[in-house]
């Protein structure tokens, strides 16, 4: 971002600070407050209110402000959408030159609808009363979202960011839209502008789960993948905490950029340094106790899923409690009632056809750090009695070094011991031959629709399916095919 959009937000942030009351976020004060403008339609009370904003019609609410998409953008609302919501928005957002838009409800003009967005953020981030706490890593940020937001309502209202919205415009829509009163806001962070999404969110905790892989087509490395992530510490204050994955090979960077803003370090992982360190585990048919040692207190952690990925963002969500100020106790009891959220592992109970199957829904993303993790949890599962077949995507993004990475899956996928594997993506399907040198039926797709109607075809009672693909591969087609044809 050019320094004068760096001094605007800095402006914005000072200008915008005012005694914070309760209620829904947004008033008509709050709005002009936050960027400039002018009501072209004014509320008709005194007493108008908004819960949120939204900057698309997937994020539209009843009860929110709702931004108008202007002429020749893909940012906003159409006309035609709006016409289509099953409720009335409280105000919309519009930009100066566009058409009026066909609801007649309260109207506020801005001269630049993204920046009257980010704007919004800006003032949000300002009335915040809770701790705020920016996630960011290569895999599981969305559960550890979850994760901490299942843990810190123990301590009373948490906000937190949805549809993982990670970047500037969808971190904003969440800053905008979360309950500001709340104790504490858990925002998730890509590395994606990452500066910008610091300046946004100003973490008081940062949470840095791991590095891999991944966007390496516009990353090229995982060293630079680690000093770009790092950028989450770049508008945080002396003193305020980073909370650290100490197993990452690229440690040193990450700890280095830490230090530059004279953050508190805690760290988290096996690494006989960490602060929070995993020591021991006993795995399950129900899931995996973990033994941690907390700064010298040994304490269990169960957890109803027997995945290393999991218990890494159990270790990290403590480690995060712990710069709270939180007792971990509580915590931990806590971690064994927590749901995996949709895409990233659940398992889910179907029937099709009379033939009861366990299907395991991990197809929302995939890079070669979370296929490890899946395929390495379904290795380890307790003499397997059902039959296993595996639906695996390409992974994408991962430059010239994508059919290493692919290749490298192999001993992986084989010690799942898989009855069969399904595979979609030009990248996946050249694991198919070797495969099957091992013993090992492998079938290969171009599309989902044609792996589907293989896949159902070939079902049989207690099948025991795991879906995992990046998500331009599809593989998420899958598991929602399945799904509809499920009783």
């Amino acid at each position: 971002m050019a320094l004068a959009e760096s001094s605007r937000e800095t402006r914005q942030s000072s200008r915008s600070s005012q005694p914070i009351r309760e209620g829904p976020n947004w008033d008509q004060e709050r709005l002009v407050a936050a960027t400039p403008g002018h009501w072209q339609k004014r509320p008709d009370s005194p007493q108008w209110q908004a819960t949120g904003l939204a900057f698309n019609a997937f994020t539209a609410m009843p009860g929110g402000i709702v931004a108008v998409r202007p002429t020749g953008q893909r940012l906003g609302v159409t006309h035609a959408q709006l016409q289509q919501l099953p409720f009335t928005p409280q105000a919309l957002l519009v930009q100066d030159g566009e058409a009026d838009p066909p609801l007649p409800v309260p109207t506020y003009r801005v001269p630049n609808l993204q920046q009257a967005i980010l704007d919004m953020a800006v003032f949000a981030r300002s009335q915040m009363q809770g701790k705020v706490i920016g996630v960011t890593g290569s895999a599981g940020k969305t559960t550890a979202v979850a994760m901490l937001k299942h843990l810190l309502q123990l301590w009373g209202e948490t906000g937190s960011s949805a549809h993982n919205a990670n970047l500037p415009l969808g971190i904003a829509w969440n800053l905008a839209t979360v309950p500001w009163s709340a104790r504490h806001q858990i925002i998730e962070m890509a590395i994606g502008s990452m500066s910008r999404n610091s300046r946004l969110v100003r973490p008081d905790v940062a949470l840095f789960l791991n590095v891999a892989p991944a966007h390496l087509e516009y990353h090229g490395s995982t060293a630079e993948i680690a000093r770009r992530k790092s950028r989450i510490f770049s508008s945080m204050a002396p003193g305020q905490h980073a909370v650290i994955n100490r197993d990452l090979a690229e440690w040193p960077i990450i700890l280095e950029a830490a230090q530059a803003r004279q953050l508190k370090v805690i760290s988290f992982g096996r690494h006989p340094d960490s602060d929070i360190r995993r020591v021991g585990q006993q795995r399950s048919e129900q899931g995996m106790t973990l033994t941690v040692d907390c700064r010298g207190t040994s304490m269990e952690l169960k957890l109803p899923v027997l995945s290393d990925a999991l218990a890494e963002n159990a270790m990290a969500c403590l480690a995060v409690l712990e710069a709270l100020q939180l007792p971990l106790h509580p915590a931990a009891s806590a971690l064994s009632t927590f749901q995996l959220p949709a895409g990233r592992g659940q398992a889910t109970e179907l029937v099709y056809q009379g033939r009861h199957i366990t299907l395991i829904d991990d197809a929302y993303n995939a890079n070669p750090r979370s296929m490890h993790a899946m395929l390495g949890r379904l290795a380890s599962r307790p003499q397997p009695r059902q039959r296993l077949l595996l639906v695996l995507g390409d992974m994408l993004e991962l430059s010239d070094n994508s059919n290493r990475y692919h290749a490298d899956m192999l001993p992986h996928i084989i010690a799942s011991q898989p009855s069969e594997v399904f595979l979609l993506g030009s990248q996946m399907a050249q694991l198919a031959p070797h495969l099957q040198e091992h013993g090992i039926s492998a079938h290969t797709f171009e599309e989902p629709q044609q792996l589907s109607e293989q896949l159902i075809g070939r079902l049989k009672d207690r099948d025991r399916i795991a879906v995992k693909g990046s998500h331009g591969s599809h593989a998420f087609r899958v598991v929602d095919q399945l799904k509809r044809l499920s009783s």
